[in-house]
């Protein structure tokens, strides 16, 4: 499902974080996993626009998108 976002989307692959081989699915808490390890990888610059996508149940989907200024 993620890889089929990101191709609806136009988004390489390697602009995006997955972590479902080190951690599974973590839920709501994926985005904020993904974020964290950007972040810590040194792989955000201000100005940034970062979409983070989740979904609970697989059902119901939580879309938002911020700008990193740090």
């Amino acid at each position: 499902m993620h890889q089929r976002l990101l191709a609806c989307l136009g988004i390489p692959a390697g602009r995006s974080v997955f972590n479902y081989d080190r951690l599974a699915h973590m839920g709501g808490a994926d985005t904020l996993i993904a974020l964290k390890d950007l972040e810590r990888g040194d792989r955000l610059r201000h100005g940034d626009l970062i979409m983070l996508a989740t979904s609970a149940m697989g059902f119901s989907w939580g879309i938002t998108t911020l700008e990193y200024l740090g």
